[in-house]
């Protein structure tokens, strides 16, 4: 653990760094995640706007930006940040797809607006290939929606599609389905598969 002047130092180290090389995101990044473990988030927003004002197209700025909004309570800017990225589609590294994703539909989820929420659902995972593993994405959703039945279905099919070493975690979201279904002995059944 770092004592107050060493942490000082650290912070001034990671700014200095941040304002000497506007091409590298990563002291940015990392300044900005110091920021808001200090309990300044704003801060951290304000100097990831600053970048993306140098950079606007950078996923990873943007992404870091849109999860502090969220966090922040800001979820039609963190949205519209989300949509930016998912936008600029396959030109974007799958792992930064997936998050951009993730953070759009937890932000819509966080707003209460279930209907709008199982459409961005739908559109997004309806089409997937019944053993894509974003279904699990899909069926998380629908659960915090409160869709038991459509979300054990769509895990069900996932189970069955996927071969037998990617079939655990679905089991286990389909097990929490079907026990906040009221369906514990099939719940039973399924969590007997697990071990």
């Amino acid at each position: 653990v770092l004592g107050a002047q060493a942490q000082n130092e650290y912070a001034a180290a990671l700014a200095s760094a941040a304002a000497s090389a506007p091409r590298d995101r990563a002291p940015t990044l990392a300044r900005a995640r110091e920021l808001s473990r200090a309990g300044r988030p704003s801060s951290a927003r304000a100097l990831l706007a600053a970048r993306l004002d140098q950079d606007p197209d950078d996923a990873e700025l943007l992404l870091a930006l849109a999860g502090l909004e969220r966090a922040a309570g800001e979820q039609a800017a963190a949205r519209r940040r989300y949509n930016q990225l998912l936008a600029v589609g396959k030109r974007l590294p799958r792992q930064l797809c997936e998050r951009a994703e993730l953070g759009l539909l937890s932000s819509i989820l966080d707003e209460g607006d279930p209907e709008n929420a199982a459409s961005v659902v739908e559109s997004r995972y309806g089409s997937l290939p019944p053993s894509d593993p974003r279904h699990l994405r899909r069926a998380s959703a629908l659960l915090r929606l409160g869709r038991l039945d459509e979300a054990e279905g769509v895990l069900q099919r996932l189970i069955e599609a996927s071969p037998p070493s990617r079939r655990q975690v679905p089991r286990a979201l389909r097990a929490r389905a079907l026990l906040s279904a009221g369906k514990r002995e099939e719940a039973r059944r399924e969590f007997a598969l697990l071990v």
